[in-house]
């Protein structure tokens, strides 16, 4: 198809955009607990990448997703969880019988919880190579539990050796097990996020 360069510029912006948007909406559908919510998410899913293909008809070419603007909405998505979990100890700060301020312990569980996934996602951001995401996300993760671990076996006086191994082992385990269970199902399911 003859079509101007303008024109396939337009065109192509528009494909990189359905393409984006069926990326976060299939990332929104794995997401959610509600089976109804899921299934009209996951048509979404499917409109999305049929819009891409009836775009990719007339420029004659693939495009990658804006994996930033995927990263954005998943970073909201994460925020929105820190704030979760930032009340979550409030609440259960305040229902103890302890001297701990609950405003304070909400406000630094939120916010180390922010910090830590923008840490953990900022290779995904700046990298091409999933790989070596991956190896830099693992390692971020493995400096904030040793960081983490210090902290309390300096402010409680513990060792810190074995809760770091403790803690390490079972956070790369817990890692480890999810990768694979991703690979399995996206082997199953022909899904290439």
């Amino acid at each position: 198809m003859n079509i101007s360069n303008e024109v396939r510029k337009k065109l192509l912006a528009y494909q990189r955009s359905e393409i984006t948007e069926h990326h976060v909406y299939l990332k929104l559908a794995r997401a959610v607990k509600s089976p109804e919510n899921m299934l009209v998410l996951e048509k979404i899913v499917h409109e999305e990448l049929a819009h891409y293909h009836t775009w990719r008809k007339y420029t004659q070419r693939d495009v990658k997703p804006d994996r930033l603007n995927i990263w954005k909405y998943y970073l909201v998505g994460r925020i929105a969880a820190a704030l979760s979990m930032g009340a979550s100890e409030y609440l259960s700060t305040r229902s103890e019988e302890t001297d701990r301020n609950p405003a304070r312990a909400s406000i630094y569980t939120g916010g180390a919880y922010v910090i830590t996934v923008f840490i953990l996602m900022l290779p995904y951001l700046i990298l091409e190579n999933y790989f070596i995401c991956l190896g830099c996300t693992l390692a971020a993760a493995v400096l904030i539990i040793a960081f983490f671990n210090y902290y309390i076996s300096v402010a409680k006086d513990l060792p810190f050796k074995r809760r770091f191994l403790e803690m390490a082992v079972l956070s790369l385990g817990v890692a480890a097990l999810s990768f694979f269970i991703v690979l399995v199902l996206r082997s199953f399911l022909g899904v290439d996020v």
